[in-house]
């Protein structure tokens, strides 16, 4: 299944929750299909599931979702038994796994071979983690995760992409500042001052 399939399916369930996205053309595509001020557009690779669980922790009657991808969850492995250890319920963390480093030519991921990101995530306690792949297993997963309390871990095998990649992403600084004012002006609270020096 190709990636951007998901993501267009989870669009229409996309209300006020705060989405985090991985790098690369994952962000670009999400940034394409649901352009929005909610987006935190994540630049450090391996990061993603340590920002997520912080905002869904702090923020614990927003839903927070978490658009990342196999070679970032591979690159911080030690953020999933801290998932496991403390779950959040309102945090719905989906892995796009394309067995491969998309952002720097296609190189090879592990799991093109024998790692499975679910059975690790399910090895370090985070319960009900699991890989779909087909359209409707995804749609389905994402609708129940969507629409229901409790911690999701849900992994999609996808496709390599095809085509030009879209470009239409904030820059990272103007990204993060809309996605501070938005938290501000949803959640009624002053995260930044005044930008005077």
């Amino acid at each position: 299944m190709e990636r951007i399939d998901c993501l267009k399916s989870l669009v229409p369930h996309i209300k006020d929750q705060l989405v985090v996205i991985s790098l690369g053309r994952t962000a670009e595509e999400w940034a394409y299909v649901c352009p929005r001020d909610g987006n935190l557009f994540s630049s450090g690779m391996g990061n993603h599931i340590p920002v997520a669980l912080g905002l869904a922790k702090v923020l614990p009657h927003r839903q927070v979702i978490l658009l990342d991808t196999d070679g970032s969850v591979l690159m911080l492995l030690s953020a999933l038994p801290t998932l496991g250890d403390f779950p959040a319920p309102n945090l719905k963390v989906f892995v796009f796994d394309n067995e491969a480093y998309e952002g720097t030519g296609g190189h090879r991921t592990a799991t093109c071979r024998s790692a499975d990101i679910a059975a690790m995530a399910q090895g370090a306690g985070i319960k009900g983690a699991k890989t779909v792949t087909d359209l409707e297993s995804f749609k389905t997963a994402a609708e129940a995760a969507l629409t229901k309390e409790g911690l999701t871990f849900v992994v999609a095998k996808v496709e390599l992409s095809k085509g030009p990649m879209p470009r239409v992403r904030p820059g990272h600084h103007e990204g993060l500042l809309r996605f501070v004012r938005y938290v501000e002006a949803t959640e009624n609270k002053k995260i930044l001052h005044s930008e005077h020096h």
